[in-house]
């Protein structure tokens, strides 16, 4: 599977989030095993039971789940988009991005909008 620089620390972060509630292994060194094993020239299918495998010693009964939400999540790049549904860590966003979801997440009024009174009869 190709990654760029990007994706790789996308979907590292995204991994990491995953398998932190979910193991005991440090999750940020088992999120660059499994960056490792995606990397293998081979087909989804066998690095699908390529993950279950190298992974079932780390996951034990949450293998399956694991690898099931990651191939869901590679093929919709979720991962690119931030749904992490771990807790909200910025510090590895660019301070663009961040005040981009600050802004979008404001609630004030739009006070853009203004009421403006036609002077036509």
């Amino acid at each position: 599977m190709i990654l760029d620089d990007a994706e790789s620390e996308a979907l590292k972060q995204f991994l990491s989030d995953q398998l932190e509630p979910i193991c005991e292994a440090d999750p940020k060194v088992l999120a660059e095993y499994v960056l490792a094993l995606l990397k293998h020239d081979k087909p989804n299918q066998d690095l699908r039971q390529l993950g279950t495998k190298e992974l079932e010693d780390f996951l034990k009964d949450q293998t399956e789940p694991f690898v099931r939400r990651l191939f869901e999540t590679l093929a919709t790049k979720d991962y690119l988009r931030g749904r992490s549904s771990a807790p909200a860590n910025d510090s590895h966003l660019s301070p663009q991005l961040v005040s981009t979801l600050t802004t979008s997440t404001d609630r004030r009024p739009d006070t853009r909008s203004e009421h403006v009174h036609s002077t036509r009869h």
